[in-house]
């Protein structure tokens, strides 16, 4: 492995770490997941796990659903470079496949009975961008398939996001980041980022097709919802 190599590696590695210190709960968002989707859906089930990162939740489901077989999706290569080599060292290449890119990635002839958007969507402008990835994961769904979208979102003119902006700024503290680290996540949540209540998430997913929508997680700035295809 050359130099640039390994320190692309390095730089994934440290990603999940430094998310863990970063979000409350970091580390059970697959469980709180499958909390939702393991009960609705087959124990057949092909499921589709958006901005799968290094791979940690898609060994997850797939320790804990023996019978599902998974597709991960992200634009980090390096992120997706590190899963590949995760999967291929416990065995799970034939289970689970990802793909470095956009959604664009996964064939949109390949359709699943769930999937899964873990802190992407905040990331992507409302300008069309947050619609048309769900678009397009609505059209890689089955007919009654389930989707959990967890993320940050919040109205920073109102006082619950900025109280729930003040906890998680003083979670970092406690967790040990300098003030020049806080002030840098403030901004990407404030200004950076684009964050939205929860109202225009559950327009953009009705837009899109979903019904039974239902909020399913709350905590400082983070949010769970749950939606079915119609």
């Amino acid at each position: 492995m050359n130099n640039e190599i390994e320190e692309r590696f390095k730089a994934a590695v440290q990603y999940d770490a430094r998310m863990s210190k970063t979000f409350c709960g970091y580390d059970t968002f697959p469980l709180v997941i499958l909390s939702y989707l393991g009960n609705r859906l087959p124990m057949d089930a092909h499921v589709l796990d958006v901005g799968c990162g290094t791979g940690t939740s898609l060994l997850t489901y797939a320790s804990l659903m023996p019978g599902w077989t998974l597709t991960g999706v992200d634009p980090a290569e390096a992120m997706i470079n590190l899963a590949r080599a995760k999967l291929e060292e416990r065995g799970l290449s034939g289970r689970i496949q990802v793909h470095a890119g956009t959604i664009d990635a996964v064939p949109a002839a390949e359709l699943f009975d769930g999937a899964a958007l873990l802190l992407v969507e905040h990331l992507l402008p409302d300008d069309g961008g947050k619609l048309r990835l769900l678009q397009e994961i609505v059209r890689r769904l089955k007919p009654g398939g389930w989707l959990v979208l967890m993320g940050l979102h919040g109205d920073f003119s109102t006082l619950e996001t900025q109280s729930a902006l003040d906890a998680w700024q003083t979670f970092l503290s406690l967790q040990g980041f300098p003030d020049e680290t806080r002030e840098m996540f403030r901004r990407r949540a404030t200004v950076e980022d684009s964050l939205v209540p929860e109202a225009r998430i559950r327009d953009l997913l009705t837009e899109v097709g979903f019904v039974k929508i239902e909020p399913i997680y709350k905590l400082q700035l983070v949010g769970g919802w749950l939606g079915q295809r119609g």
